[in-house]
């Protein structure tokens, strides 16, 4: 008997931590202090972090995070359609009313920003996917090239 697949669509988030686990991650060397949403981390998100100094506790995508102190509240990359991980979103909106503190992520994260601040997410036709995708910076003019694998958008 084949156990129940995970559908991400269905679901949401990729369940990046068990539920109720928490692990902290640590150079020694104190502030800031950031907390990283685990929706499908990749672990050298965490080496870019304690490689500047920050002190870094992993949360799972379920955690209520609002009477939490934390210096920066970091929204890890995952799969799945950002409108089912209603969870993650109504954590993030009351991070967001009660705190002036630093939200940011990459992928999902500015998806989940903009779900937890009232606007729409919807599947697009073909998605941005691709590597060499070339990306310019506003403030600077400077192009980057990104890796681009996404599938939704903000309305």
């Amino acid at each position: 008997q084949w156990g129940a697949i995970a559908d991400p669509k269905r679901e949401g988030i990729g369940r990046g931590g068990p539920r109720g686990s928490r692990r902290r991650f640590t150079n020694g060397r104190g502030p800031p202090r950031i907390w990283v949403v685990d929706c499908g981390l990749k672990y050298n998100q965490l080496r870019c972090f304690l490689r500047r100094g920050a002190r870094v506790e992993v949360v799972p995508w379920d955690q209520d995070l609002a009477a939490v102190q934390f210096d920066g509240l970091f929204l890890s990359n995952g799969p799945g359609d950002p409108s089912m991980c209603r969870v993650t979103v109504e954590n993030v909106k009351k991070v967001m009313e009660g705190k002036t503190t630093p939200i940011f992520g990459i992928c999902m994260a500015p998806h989940l920003l903009s779900l937890a601040a009232g606007c729409k997410s919807y599947k697009m036709a073909y998605g941005n996917r691709g590597h060499n995708q070339p990306a310019i910076h506003i403030g600077t003019d400077r192009c980057y090239m990104t890796s681009q694998i996404h599938g939704f958008a903000i309305d």
